[in-house]
């Protein structure tokens, strides 16, 4: 719950620095390579060894049962792919749609950490799936 907690804490952060007289400091810190890649490397493997506990013991280890949370989390990565297309066709930023693809993976892990006790086991099932889903 900490964990969730401190992720929605520091985008807030994250949007506020960016946006104030302080960003090029932000801009600086926000372009060193080291920092993402571990980052992104803790992140992944954590997800790997809960993926791969749900496919060996959990409740994606029936492919009948996996089926529907499979499609869903295909479904949650082209839509916010799509919306992301349509709204920046012909521009520059357009080419950053692996963005909106992957950020929602962070929050949803926030959302889970803060809510996921509360959850039915289908949901966190689903979500685990839709996190896991490569984003490149």
């Amino acid at each position: 719950m900490v964990g969730g907690i401190l992720l929605f804490a520091a985008a807030i952060l994250a949007m506020l620095w960016s946006n104030s007289a302080f960003r090029e400091s932000y801009a600086v810190i926000a372009h060193i390579e080291a920092l993402k890649g571990v980052a992104i490397f803790v992140f992944f493997l954590s997800i790997g060894i809960e993926l791969r506990h749900e496919i060996t013991h959990g409740s994606l280890s029936k492919p009948r049962q996996a089926v529907v949370p499979i499609f869903a989390a295909i479904g949650g990565m082209a839509v916010p792919v799509i919306i992301y297309s349509l709204v920046n066709a012909g521009e520059a930023s357009a080419r950053g749609w692996g963005v909106p693809m992957s950020t929602d993976i962070a929050f949803a892990l926030g959302v889970l950490a803060i809510a996921g006790r509360w959850l039915p086991k289908q949901v966190r099932t689903l979500s685990l799936i839709h996190i896991s889903e490569p984003t490149r």
